[in-house]
């Protein structure tokens, strides 16, 4: 699984219609795998949205995946379709835990409004939460703006967060120095004349030490979570998946039968295999002998 992208360029309707709007997606999706492009155009038909995403996929791909992701707006199955690397849900979407059994590999996100909402999305088994609006938008006018403390608490949930509404590069020291891991933006990237400069200036404003702790793979700054690995505290890095942890504790997948929350995890599924704040692993070693 990538590394969760830091910076979410969400589009609109309006948007994928522009006439430049192609160069625009280049531009975003040369700033790399800190970058997402969240396919969101909801006035389109499933066809043309499919057509729309492969082309942003088949685009990463051509540079070994190292260009932007490609997130699809509330349909998992779509991602699924086209190998995406994430799916956003809204509130009344699948929950995250039937949306993975649709989708398979990826993130899995969840827009949260209040803190209620992200507490159930997380113990539904989001990857990642989007929150907002932190900041009054032009996409919500005359909303008030939840604020910088409330997204602290939303922070404090275990889980990494995105910072929406109201997003600016000026913002985005505010937002990180919260808790937020990135945050996800319409206009001020999309209405830019360079829309990747745009996604470079979040980039440089978030790349802080405040509310990060060390790099994650990629070199993209690290969250840190708390796991119990056989009965022992332990506190990493995330975004990690099985793989990186098996990795890190330099044992064998092929001699080891791996549990996670009490469900026994196939040794094909530890690269895709996230894991979370609060995650308990049970590692058994396979003894050999003649």
């Amino acid at each position: 699984m990538r590394p969760l992208p830091r910076v979410f360029a969400v589009t609109t309707d309006a948007i994928c219609r522009a006439p430049d709007f192609e160069a625009r997606v280049r531009a975003v999706a040369e700033a790399g795998p800190a970058a997402a492009i969240v396919v969101r155009a909801p006035g389109s038909s499933a066809a043309k949205l499919a057509r729309f995403a492969e082309g942003q996929r088949d685009r990463g791909a051509e540079g070994q995946r190292e260009g932007a992701a490609v997130i699809i707006h509330a349909r998992p199955d779509l991602a699924r379709a086209i190998g995406a690397d994430g799916v956003q849900l809204r509130r009344d979407d699948l929950s995250p835990e039937d949306a993975r059994k649709v989708m398979g590999k990826g993130w899995i996100g969840v827009s949260i409004h209040e803190r209620q909402e992200a507490e159930q999305a997380v113990r539904e088994g989001a990857d990642y939460l989007v929150a907002g609006c932190v900041f009054e938008s032009t996409s919500h006018p005359g909303r008030p703006g939840m604020g910088l403390e409330w997204l602290t608490e939303i922070c404090g949930l275990g889980r990494p967060v995105i910072a929406i509404g109201g997003m600016t590069p000026q913002r985005a020291a505010a937002v990180r120095e919260a808790g937020a891991f990135g945050v996800a933006a319409i206009s001020a990237i999309w209405d830019e004349p360079d829309s990747g400069a745009a996604v470079r200036d979040f980039l440089t404003r978030l790349d802080g030490e405040t509310g990060l702790r060390g790099r994650g793979p990629d070199g993209l700054p690290a969250l840190e979570i708390g796991l119990t690995v056989n009965g022992e505290a332990r506190r990493v890095q995330s975004p990690l998946t099985l793989a990186d942890l098996m990795a890190m504790l330099e044992l064998d997948p092929r001699a080891v039968v791996v549990e996670l929350n009490r469900r026994i995890v196939r040794r094909p599924e530890l690269p895709d295999t996230p894991l979370r704040d609060g995650d308990a692993i049970e590692l058994v070693h396979f003894v050999g002998g003649g």
